[in-house]
């Protein structure tokens, strides 16, 4: 009954129910591609803990995401709340480097998660130390209740390294590693 009335709610449940056995995940996502379903990759700003649905899409998990787990997915949801990650230096400022380290960075970036900020895979897992760095920063600073000499505004910018973007096998073969299956397209294609 459910799975004929209300297949995209039921395929994300299940999809929640399985969170860390990627393969069946694939089936799922298999199952969902056939009904004409769409599963939208992880997005830092719009996916939650669990498979969620909206505007008749399921939502991928942050904790579905190998190495990531659920406390590091509920402490970006519960940073990110109701206001969105406008770019990495915010992101930095309000999600703890004690929940996100460098895998779990290295892993939600591998996995699309940041494509909204930055669309450069690449740059993001070699400028991970760099991000996290910050964060460790601004934490450090906010425990030891000192303020920046100059202030040091909201919208400072973090400086990525140039680095060689990745090519589409090589974006594809990271993102299978971290999700389990080709979420944004398949090698063959």
């Amino acid at each position: 009954y459910l799975k004929a009335n209300y297949p995209v709610e039921f395929i994300a449940a299940s999809m929640s129910l399985e969170l860390t056995n990627t393969d069946k995940l694939a089936e799922f996502r298999r199952e969902a591609a056939r009904m004409g379903i769409t599963v939208e990759p992880p997005n830092i700003n719009r996916s939650g803990v669990s498979f969620d649905v909206a505007d008749g899409a399921i939502r991928y998990a942050l904790a579905a995401v190998k190495g990531v787990g659920e406390e590091a997915a509920r402490a970006v949801v519960e940073a990110r709340g109701a206001m969105l990650f406008a770019s990495l230096a915010d992101f930095s400022r309000r999600v703890s480097p004690r929940a996100v380290n460098r895998r779990t960075f290295e892993q939600l970036a591998a996995a699309g998660s940041f494509d909204t900020l930055e669309s450069d895979r690449a740059r993001l897992c070699e400028g991970a130390d760099r991000v996290l760095a910050h964060a460790a920063s601004l934490e450090s600073e906010a425990r030891s209740g000192q303020a920046r000499l100059f202030g040091g505004g909201n919208e400072e910018m973090l400086d990525l390294p140039q680095v060689e973007p990745w090519t589409l096998v090589e974006r594809l073969k990271r993102e299978h590693a971290a999700v389990g299956f080709y979420l944004s397209g398949h090698p063959l294609d």
